[in-house]
């Protein structure tokens, strides 16, 4: 998770970009005009926009009567049972207001307001306890926050029957999440799924959309986004880290799958300001 302010926008610029996380954020002076594919709304002070992990997003910044721009965001990344992006399974509104904004405006308020750690002193129990303390309320706030992201958004369709389809196939994706930075073979899949591969790579793409290595290969991106995004390893070491046999693998699978080289992802997506 991360979370933040930005105020140096110049007025009319435009932000193209794809994060692997979820995005909430807030405008507080301004508005912007966000694009997705599919819809466009303008985002007023007081309101947010929310788009799901790995949504292709055109972003405007305009001026408000003060001649600046500023918004307070949060980026989130949540499971459900382990293995599903929670954003995935629901269709969100691009633009929260009201009641429901102002809750998600309290957490994210409270998110960007550090503890009072007034008491804290060399004692390693002590700043251990308040250590667990942030963690806890970090936590807490969190489940909140999708709590109110859930209340607002619908399931999609098909959603509840690939939960299901999940739980039968727990093995398998466990194996694959525990594995991705090594070598994955179908037939281990299939062993673990107790089904013949060719059997086995029928059942995965009809419950999944993907053929198995394919969902591998998704899954090594997805993570690869994560890793240019929020760290300073180079390509290299992010192809090797997930299973990839060389970094020219690795960059034409990325870019048939994003659409641009890891280099080009990572300069257009870093944290710096939405």
């Amino acid at each position: 998770m991360s979370v933040g302010t930005s105020r140096d926008f110049a007025d009319g610029f435009i932000h193209k970009k794809t994060v692997p996380e979820a995005i909430l954020s807030q405008v507080v002076s301004g508005a912007y005009e966000i694009s997705i594919p599919g819809g466009s709304e303008r985002i007023e002070p007081g309101e947010l926009f929310l788009t799901p992990a790995g949504t292709p997003l055109t972003i405007g910044h305009h001026y408000g009567r003060d001649r600046y721009m500023e918004a307070r965001w949060l980026h989130f990344y949540g499971t459900l049972y382990r293995h599903h992006e929670l954003t995935s399974l629901l269709n969100m509104p691009l633009r929260v207001s009201g009641d429901a904004a102002r809750a998600i405006s309290d957490i994210i308020g409270e998110m960007l307001t550090p503890m009072d750690h007034s008491a804290a002193s060399g004692d390693k129990s002590i700043n251990s306890r308040q250590s667990v303390q942030d963690a806890l309320r970090t936590r807490e706030l969190i489940y909140r926050l999708v709590g109110l992201v859930w209340q607002i958004s619908d399931l999609k369709p098909g959603s509840l029957a690939l939960l299901e389809h999940s739980a039968r196939m727990t093995p398998v994706l466990d194996y694959i999440a525990e594995n991705l930075s090594h070598s994955i073979k179908i037939e281990t899949l299939a062993d673990r799924a107790c089904m013949s591969p060719s059997h086995f790579h029928m059942v995965f793409k009809e419950q999944f959309g993907h053929a198995p290595m394919e969902y591998v290969r998704l899954l090594r991106v997805r993570e690869a986004c994560r890793l240019l995004v929020h760290e300073e390893l180079s390509v290299s070491e992010i192809a090797d880290i997930m299973g990839f046999s060389n970094p020219y693998h690795f960059c034409r699978v990325f870019k048939t799958i994003q659409g641009v080289p890891p280099s080009t992802y990572r300069a257009e997506n870093r944290l710096h300001r939405i």
